[in-house]
């Protein structure tokens, strides 16, 4: 989409603030949500829901992704995991005929985004973003075919791709710092003051209607549980890891692998539709 980097920063300044702001009033909206019916005697056994985290935590998975240790063994294997990925996707995106490459463009933005899909393909998906943007050799294709190619191995083996949650994230992480010295050093300070506010007031209007609709609409139209719209919600905004982690903070044991799951196919899903709606809507619009 050729965005500017100053513009990208004030982006990424704007959905963090707003992310404080939502979660802040997802979790005041889910003091009045009463637990589901499953989860209900569990409640009176364990008031503090200690037992529930303490279950939730004991999937590895989830264990992965809240762990911040790293584990030079599972940091090697998330890295030559992440070459692989990329190597299969290159190769596959050569293959393809070229009049597909317009379905989308390989920013470093798009990159940073279909990189929160898995773990372990967080890095080569950051890295393959940054290198498309220095070299225009690489296909456009490579994100989504990463996107593909990572749900894939993930769901194969979850377990043992899980595992390299933690190493995976401290790896990603300085990659994404990378990310943002290059976003950085192309920035605006004018820029960024003048158009984050906008950003945030455009992304507070956004969300704060997604979660007054999907709760208002979702209890009154269809009668569903207000733990569940909520989390559902959550899972939409935040992602699998910050769903999963509010279901077990509130002891809604039931919630949790729906949570992880809702997110996990939100991230496949939003990378293709988000690419498809750059290249067929916001590429034909100016971007000042």
């Amino acid at each position: 989409l050729n965005i500017p980097g100053d513009l990208v920063a004030a982006g990424l300044a704007a959905d963090n603030l707003m992310n404080a702001v939502y979660f802040a009033v997802l979790f005041a909206v889910a003091r009045t949500a009463s637990p589901p019916d499953t989860d209900a005697d569990y409640d009176q056994l364990d008031p503090n829901h200690s037992a529930a985290r303490d279950e939730a935590k004991s999937d590895v998975i989830l264990t992965a992704r809240l762990s911040n240790s790293f584990d030079v063994l599972k940091g090697s294997c998330a890295l030559s995991l992440a070459a692989v990925v990329c190597a299969v996707s290159g190769v596959i995106a050569a293959s393809l005929p070229a009049s597909w490459s317009s379905f989308g463009a390989a920013t470093s933005t798009a990159a940073a985004l279909v990189g929160t899909t898995a773990v372990a393909a967080k890095t080569a998906v950051v890295a393959t973003g940054l290198a498309g943007g220095i070299a225009n050799a690489v296909s456009p294709l490579m994100i989504p075919i990463a996107t593909i190619v990572t749900i894939a191995c993930a769901t194969a083996f979850p377990k043992r791709v899980g595992g390299l949650a933690p190493s995976g994230e401290a790896l990603a992480a300085i990659v994404m710092q990378c990310f943002f010295v290059v976003i950085g050093a192309s920035g605006s300070i004018k820029m960024m003051w003048t158009t984050a506010p906008c950003l945030f007031l455009y992304s507070f209007v956004q969300v704060m209607f997604h979660l007054l609709f999907t709760v208002v609409v979702g209890e009154k139209v269809f009668g569903l549980r207000r733990a569940d719209l909520l989390i559902a919600s959550n899972s939409n905004v935040g992602g699998p890891t910050t769903a999963a982690a509010m279901a077990a903070s509130k002891g809604w044991r039931s919630l949790v692998v729906p949570a992880m799951l809702t997110g996990v196919l939100g991230y496949a899903v939003a990378t293709f539709v988000g690419l498809s709606f750059g290249a067929a809507v916001l590429s034909k619009l100016p971007v000042t």
